[in-house]
């Protein structure tokens, strides 16, 4: 039996890849900020009336910023309620904004949020936040949240760090 793909991008912005790959994943997320959502919601309304078919999002208004119990328990929510999917979680340009140290805490309690569920964290971002590019620093910290890496690609730029890491 092959799993159910979700996707849960974090930090999603304009982003539309969600609404591209509707013939691919099952289930797509986005959380951002609130007056984003607010924003996003009103761009998915104006191409609903123009593609009444089109499969849009699931979007969540929330602070990644703010890692409390609350952000905890809408991410427990929506990783770890499924027990037969794959989530794919996605972070592109979004841990480079976050505070000193949120970033590993978000991994790892998105990691937690998955449980036993299969799960990869994709990303183009700024993850080791020393900009360490050092491949096997990156993957003892990963280990460190619950992540392991399998793939890393150090580039120029902000958001320094492309690649994905599974549960495991």
């Amino acid at each position: 039996k092959q799993s159910k793909i979700r996707l849960v991008t974090m930090g999603c912005g304009y982003d539309i890849r969600s609404i591209k790959l509707a013939n691919i994943v099952d289930e797509a997320i986005e959380l951002d900020l609130p007056h984003v959502i607010a924003a996003k919601q009103n761009m998915l309304l104006r191409l609903q009336k123009r593609r009444p078919t089109a499969t849009l999002p699931i979007l969540y208004a929330t602070d990644l910023q703010k890692l409390d119990d609350e952000l905890e328990s809408l991410l427990q929510g929506i990783l770890g309620r499924d027990k037969d999917w794959h989530t794919i979680l996605l972070f592109e340009g979004v841990l480079m904004y976050l505070n000193d140290g949120i970033p590993m805490q978000l991994l790892q309690v998105c990691h937690k949020s998955v449980g036993r569920n299969p799960a990869s964290l994709c990303f183009a971002d700024a993850v080791i936040q020393n900009n360490n590019d050092d491949s096997e620093f990156a993957k003892e910290e990963l280990a460190k949240v619950g992540w392991k890496l399998v793939d890393w690609l150090p580039k120029g730029g902000r958001t320094r760090h492309m690649g994905i890491a599974e549960t495991g």
